[in-house]
């Protein structure tokens, strides 16, 4: 009979103790082809732990083309982002060296800690980005170089 009390005491004192969430580790390795067999690779690795997330990626664009649609855009070069999420907030830092070859002409795209800032407000760019040895700010990027980034951060993201 104690044996019995012993052990629903025991059970009613575990229901009662709020369960620690466990963290994991994650790695991932993806790789995308295109229809004109022009590719990237994105390697993430990172930490999960009570809704927080903390990690790195690297993507690696060969003869990339980023539009369904035929627009003969295409890109090559590489972007860092390193990512920390904590309370529905997430803050991304990247650095890149691109080159996007378009129609019309090539663009030498680069930055460093390009600042990304998601919370309760939206999302926002901070920093400065070179085209082609031209500083902008990112709010006053030109329009298609603005939409071609969006697009890559956007597909580096998967």
């Amino acid at each position: 009979m104690y044996k019995l009390i012993f052990i629903l005491l025991v059970f009613t004192t575990l229901l009662h103790v709020s369960p620690a969430q466990a963290g994991f580790d994650i790695t991932r390795l993806t790789t995308i082809i295109d229809d004109y067999s022009g590719s990237y690779t994105v390697s993430k690795s990172g930490r999960r732990d009570d809704g927080n997330f903390t990690g790195t990626s690297i993507a690696e664009f060969a003869n990339f083309h980023p539009f369904i649609k035929a627009t003969g855009i295409s890109i090559s070069g590489t972007i860092s982002k390193t990512v920390i999420k904590q309370s529905g907030n997430r803050n991304t830092s990247s650095d890149a060296q691109l080159i996007v070859v378009r129609p019309e002409e090539s663009l030498a795209i680069s930055f460093t800690n390009l600042g990304i800032i998601i919370d309760s407000e939206g999302a926002k760019f901070e920093g400065e980005v070179s085209v082609n040895n031209e500083i902008f700010e990112v709010d006053d990027l030109p329009i298609k170089v603005r939409k071609l980034l969006k697009r890559v951060f956007y597909l580096t993201k998967k």
